[in-house]
């Protein structure tokens, strides 16, 4: 018997690559670089994201050493900013309007907050 593991989707693929990229990313723009805290964290939670709504993440490191999950719709997001000391916070605009969360620690992610507005994204898209 042959076991075979599914590879990630291509669009999960590239948002690690992205994700592999952040700290050299932050240099080459003179930004602090993302701790190792906040790049685990990043790692944990985009692939529990995708499992939610599977679709092409953006991530990126910011000019605060956080790291940046963002999801996109037209004129509409959920960013996901993971925090260097491992708190997060979760920024919303939604047809709904703006919301904002913020956690500490992360361990709680991915709550229903984030879940709803990943969803919502999605069904605003489609």
């Amino acid at each position: 018997m042959i076991l075979r593991v599914k590879a990630p989707h291509k669009d999960l693929s590239d948002a690690f690559t992205d994700l592999s990229h952040a700290a050299v990313e932050a240099q080459e723009e003179g930004f602090a670089p993302p701790s190792d805290l906040a790049l685990a964290n990043a790692k944990r939670l985009l692939r529990e994201m995708y499992e939610i709504v599977p679709q092409r993440f953006e991530v990126y490191p910011t000019p605060d050493a956080e790291i940046a999950i963002r999801a996109l719709a037209p004129r509409r997001s959920v960013i996901l900013l993971c925090k260097p000391e491992g708190g997060a916070v979760c920024l919303v605009n939604l047809r709904s309007g703006r919301r904002r969360q913020s956690y500490t620690p992360t361990d709680i992610l991915p709550d229903s907050f984030l879940k709803e507005a990943l969803l919502d994204l999605k069904a605003e898209s489609d």
